[in-house]
């Protein structure tokens, strides 16, 4: 990110930084980084790093044998990252996908929540809807441990969508 802040990283550095990223397993304990280095460029702050390039990035890192492999917290978050950066690409059927996938690999309310809010954030609220919907099914099963825990209640889901309906 600093580097993108500085205008040093160019479009070739940042291919080659993704093509050694993607020889090597994706570590989950770097969440934050990668999170931080998507909103840079949605943000801006990497001027040379089109949102295209990064999708790119995510779906390189997932031909790895260990992050491609669906059910580890490696798939679901590379996966999240691509519906992430799908969502600012203007993209919503592929984010959707992608969210769905993650979701197979780390299902729980709060992980659903968290894509519906991204979706009605960036105003795709029949999607917003969709993931809501998703994340009440997953609170009502119950469909919760404590790695995947619930940090939302039926109610919050339920004024969730109310307050999505407003804008249809």
């Amino acid at each position: 990110t600093m580097l993108c802040r500085l205008g040093l990283l160019q479009d070739d550095e940042f291919a080659r930084v993704s093509q050694q990223l993607s020889v090597q397993p994706y570590d989950a304990r770097h969440y934050e980084s990668f999170t931080t280095f998507n909103m840079a460029v949605v943000a801006g702050d990497c001027p040379d790093v089109t949102l295209d390039a990064l999708r790119h990035m995510y779906e390189q890192m997932l031909q790895h044998p260990i992050a491609g492999k669906a059910g580890t917290s490696s798939h679901s978050q590379l996966r999240f990252f691509e519906g992430f950066v799908d969502v600012h690409r203007g993209d919503p059927e592929r984010a959707a996908v992608a969210f769905k996938d993650s979701l197979a690999s780390r299902a729980g309310p709060g992980h659903a929540m968290f894509m519906a809010a991204l979706f009605a954030s960036n105003e795709y609220y029949e999607h917003a809807l969709l993931f809501s919907e998703l994340a009440l099914q997953q609170h009502d099963s119950g469909d919760s441990t404590a790695l995947r825990g619930t940090r939302v209640s039926r109610e919050d889901i339920l004024d969730f969508q109310r307050k999505v309906n407003e804008h249809l």
